[in-house]
């Protein structure tokens, strides 16, 4: 989310409308441009940021599920640390993507892991990828609604962890983007891990 002195710094002239999808008498899908002024514009650009945030933070670390704690101290300090722990990749791809391609965050977790805990200052280099450096088992996977790829508003499939694994039939939203239309997946919130399971068995091999 914006801070609050940089949102409301922003002009109130015009911006860039808003597209609005709408559909005629005849079921037509058309799109009809709103007008607003820059700071609802900027508003509205930025505001799914934490939602983002979110939603690295969760498909990784994850510690409030991973640490089962009934003391909200516990909880808060979690959440907190996974925070700065999902800041911490988000800068490390954005600072050092001259040196090297993007990389997951299971790569980054796991090496920062493994550097904190030798507490070893001179090694830490070692830990940091070779330029251009090519993980095809530890490729990033992006959720996405199957929505975007249709006209409708909601669109469901079939699971294919769900079905193939638990041998369930288990409605989805969302698809693996990485992998395709046809790897529909639960959604993390859902309290399923089929997202999980996905990117460890590589289903749909």
């Amino acid at each position: 989310m914006l801070p609050r002195h940089d949102l409301f710094c922003e002009t109130t002239l015009s911006g860039l409308p808003s597209r609005k999808r709408r559909w005629d008498d005849e079921g037509n899908l058309f799109f009809r441009e709103v007008a607003r002024p820059k700071l609802v514009q900027r508003y509205f650009d930025d505001a799914a940021a934490i939602d983002i945030h979110n939603h690295i933070r969760q498909d990784g670390l994850a510690l409030e599920k991973a640490w089962g704690t009934h003391e909200w101290e516990h909880r808060v300090y979690a959440s907190v640390l996974g925070i700065i722990e999902t800041n911490v990749y988000l800068i490390f791809n954005n600072f050092f993507r001259a040196e090297h391609d993007q990389v997951s965050h299971t790569w980054f977790t796991t090496n920062l892991v493994f550097a904190l805990t030798k507490n070893d200052v001179n090694n830490l280099q070692e830990n940091e990828p070779p330029p251009h450096e090519h993980i095809p088992h530890m490729r990033e996977h992006i959720l996405e609604a199957l929505s975007k790829s249709d006209d409708r508003k909601r669109v469901q499939h079939k699971c294919i962890v769900c079905s193939r694994v638990h041998k369930k039939q288990q409605k989805a939203s969302y698809f693996c983007k990485t992998c395709g239309l046809r790897c529909v997946l639960c959604f993390p919130q859902t309290g399923r891990n089929c997202f999980t399971y996905h990117i460890t068995n590589e289903i749909p091999a």
